[in-house]
């Protein structure tokens, strides 16, 4: 993911737990593959991403504990 212009917090459920990320304009991050991951920008943001597919999407809290 590419922070075109606002901020984000990117969070990445890891085994450790999550962990999370300040993101402005400029940055750039790399969700490692396999990882669950969310962002919030309550602020607004413009990003630039790219995903491989397939990909699942889900509003659970810790998707990993789905059934």
């Amino acid at each position: 993911m590419h922070v075109l212009d606002g901020a984000a917090t990117l969070t990445i459920m890891t085994d450790e737990g999550p962990r999370s990320f300040a993101l402005t304009a400029g940055m750039l991050i790399v969700v490692p593959q396999g990882h669950w991951h969310r962002f919030e920008a309550p602020g607004g943001v413009t990003v630039l991403s790219a995903t491989p597919q397939p990909t699942d999407h889900t509003f659970a809290e810790d998707p990993r504990r789905e059934v």
